[in-house]
């Protein structure tokens, strides 16, 4: 499974912190993806995410595939925790991890995560899930996180409340469709777009990832 991806965030006083990392680990692709929005000290969230990160045996979780994930799963709980109670909390804060074709995210109040194929010819935009007690996920206080995996030539949309707020998942699914967008150029243009009707809407520190899943080699597990 190979991975494309754009970015895309407001400049301003109420700009969102984005944190992108992509590798080429072996023969599996590895893609890192977080937004901080945070009332204050914005950047700490994502500087928390970037030296985990840094700081993972990548090769040695893939070694060991499913119990590799399973550790890796432990500690990025351990430090959203964290990054929520230093601030992302009140502003925003989400994150998505793949790992050749599984997939790790967590969501807190502030962000949210879409899924983004094609349904009936269409582009089409699908949250994956609102903070819910009863959602049947990992809900902790305001945010929850899911692990699951990802199939050839679908989307993933992870951004702020306050882009959402302004654009239709029906224009998300138009503008980003997978079935048009299949090339780097065209994706961080198409996203541009998109956070420009955010900004025209009046959305204020919008930030946005979008990752697209190109069919090759899947990692298993």
């Amino acid at each position: 499974m190979d991975f494309l991806s754009a970015c895309c965030r407001q400049q301003g006083d109420c700009a969102v912190s984005l944190l992108l990392q992509q590798y080429q680990c072996g023969s599996t692709q590895v893609l890192f993806a977080c937004v901080c929005k945070e009332q204050e000290n914005e950047e700490d969230g994502a500087r928390q995410f970037l030296e985990w990160f840094q700081g993972l045996d990548l090769r040695k979780t893939i070694r060991l595939k499913k119990r590799g994930m399973n550790v890796l799963e432990r500690e990025m709980r351990k430090v959203a925790e964290k990054a929520l109670r230093t601030g992302g909390r009140k502003g925003g804060v989400g994150g998505i991890f793949c790992l050749g074709e599984e997939c790790l995210m967590f969501c807190g109040e502030g962000c949210r995560i879409y899924l983004l194929n094609t349904a009936f010819g269409q582009g089409h935009a699908r949250r994956l899930c609102a903070i819910s007690a009863g959602s049947g996920l990992d809900c902790r206080e305001g945010w929850y996180m899911e692990r699951f995996f990802l199939e050839p030539d679908v989307g993933l949309l992870l951004a702020t409340d306050s882009l959402c707020d302004c654009v239709s998942e029906t224009m998300m699914g138009e503008s980003l469709s997978v079935r048009e967008v299949v090339s780097q150029e065209q994706m961080d243009r198409h996203l541009r777009e998109l956070c420009r009707e955010g900004e025209r809407k009046g959305g204020v520190g919008m930030g946005a990832v979008f990752i697209r899943t190109v069919g090759g080699a899947a990692w298993g597990s």
